[in-house]
């Protein structure tokens, strides 16, 4: 900031007065701005910030100039907020944040058109100022399904799980291990009161070093607590919707020349964000002989692999840069750990205090296996109820209300309303989860609606199972899930 200084000598009260008046016609000209100009520029703005197509889509009343962004600024749960204005403007409705538009697509057949039928036309990635200074525009979370880098990091990421064996069976004993490894401490701590919410992250921090960097990390290693900070980061600092004070930089990126904290918080995660890449990129280097998908994703870059005999042998279509690399590791690091943990969390919670709902499980697994074996995936057949427990869970909880932003690639028509190109696109799952219209009770906690009259998990094709869209982005991403 400037400051005047009047010095004290004989020409003082002259250029003192020189100031005074220079002062006084700048603070007219401001005025003049502020009440005559500035608000042509709010009615010209508002006036054209709305394509004719967009106008037509109902929603919330805006406020010229910040939109409905006064409306969220004291929400906690933005995604009941988006799900209220669903239940009043339908299953396709618009909201604006400053003169951005969003289209957010809410219901069983909204979303399915959307993401399904249509989903070459919504395949786009919504562009803001944060994810593109973080994810660097690529990786799998930030780059489009449409385009020539994401199916290449989807081809490799889909070859290194094939390395698991027949159903994964390899991963699967790994996470039996840290799986085994949790319950002792469970049990460690079982005479007194404590929070498992550290133990569980570390446990899904394990599983998820081990598949990008092919080695097993024990307790106490200091990578975990880095995996768990960049984590905790990433979550507060690159989430599409979240506090105003990080979005602004979304609308107004020049803020960040200013120097304010919110803007070192998003710079902070890109220093560990690299930190964190180096590491296990050095991991995977140390032990060549593991299977590793940071190794085999740098085995397919451009710039890393050059020099590689076998980097001749790979088609063009999985070749990308390090940087790709990087960021898709990045990403399965926060996907990994933040979906595990939380829907953990939420069993550990929910099982906690429905005592019925946790002997019905403890009585299926003593039938299903013998004394002193563990639970395995092949099983899932004979454990009905507990298959129709985790469906309830990823259900009621939503851990990811709000899906990954997406964005039409062209003109779209989604539930009779045209979506022009370029418009970002928002899925809320919680919506479609917590359906009145669909759903009996929805906030009521029920495994019982995947299963039928004869105690069975409900086909894929049940309504219930076709209602339930957990994790949309891990989906399209990864061919399937065991436990479907």
């Amino acid at each position: 900031m400037s400051h005047f200084h009047v010095q004290v000598i004989s020409t003082g009260h002259v250029q003192s007065t020189a100031w005074s008046k220079t002062n006084s016609m700048a603070s007219e000209t401001l005025g003049w701005l502020i009440y005559f100009v500035f608000p042509f520029l709010v009615v010209l703005w508002w006036m054209k910030s709305s394509s004719n197509a967009l106008k037509l889509i109902p929603g919330p009343r805006p406020v010229p100039l910040l939109g409905n962004l006064v409306q969220l600024m004291e929400v906690v749960n933005i995604h009941k907020s988006l799900t209220r204005w669903q239940r009043k403007f339908g299953p396709v409705f618009k909201i604006r944040f400053l003169s951005l538009d969003t289209v957010v697509i809410s219901g069983y057949d909204a979303l399915h058109e959307a993401l399904i039928l249509k989903g070459t036309e919504t395949g786009g990635r919504s562009y803001h100022f944060r994810s593109n200074y973080i994810g660097l525009g690529t990786g799998i979370l930030t780059s489009s399904e449409t385009d020539a880098t994401w199916r290449a990091l989807r081809k490799v990421g889909q070859c290194h799980l094939k390395q698991f064996g027949d159903g994964l069976s390899r991963l699967e004993a790994i996470i039996g291990e840290v799986a085994e490894d949790m319950f002792q401490t469970f049990q460690n701590e079982a005479s007194r009161p404590f929070d498992p919410r550290h133990v569980v992250r570390e446990a899904a921090a394990k599983t998820i070093s081990f598949l990008l960097s092919g080695q097993r990390v024990m307790s106490g290693d200091p990578i975990l607590e880095r995996m768990e900070t960049y984590e905790k980061l990433l979550l507060k600092a690159a989430a599409p919707i979240t506090h105003p004070k990080l979005m602004m930089y979304d609308w107004m990126p020049w803020l960040r020349h200013l120097g304010l904290k919110s803007c070192q918080e998003i710079h902070h995660v890109t220093e560990v964000q690299n930190a964190m890449w180096e590491e296990i990129k050095a991991m995977a280097k140390r032990y060549p002989e593991s299977r590793s998908l940071a190794r085999l994703l740098l085995s397919h870059c451009h710039d890393v692999a050059a020099h590689r005999p076998e980097a001749a042998t790979y088609p063009a279509d999985v070749m990308f840069t390090e940087t790709d690399a990087k960021m898709a590791t990045t990403n399965i690091l926060l996907a990994g750990i933040a979906t595990t943990s939380s829907t953990f969390y939420s069993v550990i919670n929910i099982l906690a205090h429905k005592d019925r709902v946790q002997q019905t499980i403890i009585e299926e697994i003593e039938r299903a296996v013998p004394p002193g074996v563990s639970v395995a995936v092949k099983d899932k057949h004979v454990m009905p109820y507990t298959r129709a427990f985790i469906y309830e869970v990823l259900r009621y909880t939503s851990i990811v209300p709000l899906s990954v932003s997406h964005r039409a690639i062209r003109d779209v028509q989604i539930g009779g309303y045209t979506i022009p190109k370029g418009t970002r696109i928002q899925p809320n799952l919680w919506a479609l989860h917590h359906d009145l219209e669909f759903w009996t009770d929805p906030e009521e906690f029920r495994p019982e609606r995947f299963l039928d009259a004869n105690g069975e998990v409900v086909a894929a094709d049940h309504p219930n199972r076709k209602h339930l869209m957990p994790l949309e982005q891990a989906r399209e991403f990864v061919s399937g899930s065991p436990w479907r």
